[in-house]
């Protein structure tokens, strides 16, 4: 549990760096990865996407035997228009080939707080579609600092 808090205190800490930048564009924010059974179900996972102000980007888990935060991938985007990103992979733990590759997203919002992103990653023949819940933390800086 005490890990738990950690991770929750290193992502509340993030989106005090980043809250000025939420309200810049609908793509930056903290993001948890929801799983969307056959019957239609949403389960949010313990996978974190961070999409900060600045230009980077990281990807957050926990692990599920020592409940270990791992930051599993971390690089720069630019975003390209109102339905596109652009990633540009440095580091991705648990799949070394995608390590230095730039990879073009597709986004939409099914609403302001849940988004969809597909993508076709280099080397693989099947389109990746995640789902994306918006994670809602009050600003530590006050209401009327952004």
């Amino acid at each position: 549990m005490n890990k738990f808090r950690h991770a929750i205190l290193l992502l509340a800490f993030i989106v005090g760096l980043t809250a000025y930048a939420q309200h810049s564009h609908p793509l930056l924010g903290i993001w948890q990865q929801e799983m969307i059974t056959q019957e239609g179900n949403r389960i949010l996972i313990p996978v974190w996407k961070i999409i900060s102000g600045d230009g980077t980007f990281s990807v957050i888990l926990m692990t599920k035997d020592n409940g270990r935060t791992v930051q599993t991938i971390e690089g720069n985007y630019v975003i390209n228009s109102d339905k596109t990103y652009t990633e540009q992979v440095k580091t991705n733990v648990f799949d070394p080939q995608q390590k230095n590759t730039t990879n073009t997203l597709n986004y939409s919002f099914d609403t302001p707080d849940r988004l969809r992103i597909s993508y076709h990653l280099q080397g693989r023949s099947v389109p990746a579609i995640e789902s994306w819940q918006r994670v809602k933390l009050e600003n530590p800086f006050g209401q009327g600092d952004k």
